[in-house]
């Protein structure tokens, strides 16, 4: 079985056909093979509509896409499948291209006083091909997450909006962990219809301190980029493991310390 049989890649969207169409588009050009569901979300509730097509997903793992976003030439999933296999992680993302080039990646602390607090982490791991990656408790709302996962941590109905930060504190509660890498995928924020607003402004009225009253307190450093990091970590590790090869193909040679002239009969 190749990496593209054990891949579903899910799109949820709300009132936003022509964005949901440049996105299959997408799909199609940069993952051909690969099966693609899109589900629409129920009244705008995007933890219900995730948790609907969680459900619908028969394959270990689900790419997890909106419909403003596109696939291209950046996102490797095989890399993605690499990385969570190797360190059995929950969710693997990566770069965003969206005004810029962003990977997020945080670590949760709970103080009694304070709440939860997400905070930078830059420690980077890599892959036994030497691929650069950051392990974390919290990603971006996009990318390779392992069904299983998902099925057992499902998202809070309640949350119809900003439920991303909740999601992943629950998700490192139940000890899993994710991770970001240099694959990527572009964000394309288009004009969004009359009804769109309405139903946004709606939700966000009903759900806006929900995340911080169910989390008791939360705050969020101001850089969570780890892409510099990333980047200047290509090839790390292997640069360190390789060692010097005699052309005539014989073991090197030992070489010892001639003696001091104190030290000679």
């Amino acid at each position: 079985m190749s990496w593209m049989d054990k891949i579903t890649i899910g799109i949820t969207w709300h009132l936003r056909d022509r964005d949901l169409g440049q996105c299959l588009e997408s799909c199609e050009r940069f993952a051909p093979g690969v099966r693609v569901i899109s589900h629409a979300c129920p009244k705008g509730n995007l933890s219900i509509g995730r948790n609907e097509l969680v459900d619908k997903i028969r394959t270990p793992f689900y790419f997890m896409l909106e419909e403003d976003m596109r696939l291209s030439v950046e996102t490797d999933m095989g890399l993605m499948m690499r990385i969570s296999e190797s360190a059995e992680l929950a969710g693997v993302s990566g770069v965003l291209h969206e005004r810029g080039r962003r990977a997020i990646a945080g670590q949760f602390r709970h103080r009694k006083k304070l709440g939860v607090s997400l905070m930078p982490i830059q420690t980077v791991s890599w892959t036994l091909r030497g691929e650069p990656y950051v392990q974390c408790d919290c990603i971006s709302n996009w990318g390779l997450f392992r069904t299983g996962a998902l099925r057992e941590v499902r998202w809070d109905p309640r949350m119809a909006l900003q439920e991303h930060y909740e999601y992943f504190w629950r998700l490192s509660q139940a000890g899993y962990r994710s991770a970001v890498c240099l694959s990527g995928v572009s964000h394309h924020k288009s004009r969004p219809t009359e009804e769109y607003r309405i139903d946004r402004k709606r939700a966000s009225r009903e759900y806006k301190s929900m995340e911080r009253s169910l989390m008791g307190g939360f705050r969020v450093a101001r850089n969570l980029d780890v892409l510099e990091t990333l980047e200047k970590s290509k090839a790390g590790p292997i640069r360190r493991r390789q060692t010097r090869i005699p052309d005539s193909g014989r073991p090197a040679r030992r070489r010892t310390r001639r003696p001091r002239p104190q030290e000679r009969e």
